[in-house]
């Protein structure tokens, strides 16, 4: 056989196999890439809905946990200075093991937030924006219910007090969490219509 009809017959044969070689390899880089951005775009629409779905329980068992230990003050410093019934320190009691019950249950909600707000750093481009959003979040105060004060003259006082110290209460709810998450919220659907459209 001739050199030059052995190339003739090599030639094609290992353009073939090379065309083959790089047709699978673009198209392997092709799929990994629309793979990955449809595994970032699955996982922003999951960790936006889960933000959504976690915002109200949440909230709401944080403010059943602070407003029970608020009854339990309540209940509690009634019955020592002004009914010294029964009833009061029974429902002061019902109060704290109410309070307790519901801490894991915050906990628990909490710690999918935080989850949530794991996923959301990992899957959106993260601008400074979206940062502030998640760190306030993170950076939470505690609510904490304090002692009643034992000078209080009637019940009168207790009952303005406790009205004051409910008062309080759902605004620092508001300003710790709610008005974060929908700070959060808002955010995120807005990127989520920014990058599908």
């Amino acid at each position: 056989m001739k050199k030059g009809t052995f190339f003739k017959i090599l030639l094609p044969a290992v353009f073939t196999i090379l065309g083959v070689f790089l047709g699978n390899y673009l198209t392997y880089k092709n799929s990994y890439s629309l793979f990955t951005k449809q595994k970032i775009y699955d996982n922003q629409r999951i960790s936006y809905s889960k933000i959504m779905a976690l915002k109200n329980p949440w909230v709401q068992s944080i403010h059943s946990h602070v407003e029970a230990n608020l009854f339990y003050e309540y209940y509690k410093t009634r019955y020592i200075l002004f009914s010294h019934n029964q009833e009061d320190w029974s429902e002061a009691k019902n109060q704290l093991e109410k309070a307790s019950k519901l801490v894991n249950k915050v906990s628990e909600y909490q710690m999918q937030v935080f989850e949530t707000l794991g996923l959301i750093q990992t899957c959106y481009k993260m601008d400074s924006e979206l940062q502030s959003a998640i760190d306030d979040i993170y950076d939470y105060k505690t609510i904490t219910v304090y002692t009643f004060p034992e000078e209080l003259n009637n019940q009168i006082e207790l009952e303005n007090l406790m009205t004051k110290q409910k008062q309080i209460v759902q605004e620092l709810i508001d300003m710790e969490y709610n008005n974060k998450l929908v700070r959060l919220v808002n955010i995120l659907k807005l990127k989520l219509k920014q990058d599908y459209y």
